[in-house]
């Protein structure tokens, strides 16, 4: 569910999860691809006309879920389509971004590191 007002909401085993849109993700299609990894979430936000797409990554905390970073393509652009899928194998996150590369689409890959998240390793497409 999707509230524009207040932000995104999403039950799953957690009886109720409550994430706050960033400011700049507001109205662009938050939440087009979400992915669920223990206690960190990624939120994908691939279609803004004005910024490159973004992944925001949230983590469980004692407080509740805060934002932690957000994910772009080295290559970014304005209206890209990062974002628009995301799959996880391991250590190993795939983001899709269907408009980059003159609307040819990327796919980036991205490896978890213990102390910075997740960084960009590599790109196909």
């Amino acid at each position: 569910m999707l509230n524009r007002s207040r932000g995104f909401a999403l039950a799953l085993a957690f009886p109720l999860l409550s994430l706050t849109q960033p400011l700049a993700a507001q109205g662009f299609n938050f939440s087009a691809a979400v992915l669920v990894d223990g206690r960190e979430i990624l939120v994908s936000q691939p279609e803004n006309p004005y910024t490159p797409g973004y992944v925001y990554r949230y983590r469980l905390g004692p407080k509740g879920w805060r934002l932690l970073s957000k994910l772009s393509a080295d290559s970014a652009s304005d209206d890209d389509g990062f974002g628009q899928s995301l799959a996880l194998e391991g250590n190993t996150l795939l983001v899709g971004s269907t408009a980059a590369d003159s609307g040819r689409g990327v796919v980036y890959v991205f490896r978890r590191d213990s102390r910075a998240g997740w960084r960009q390793v590599g790109r196909f497409g």
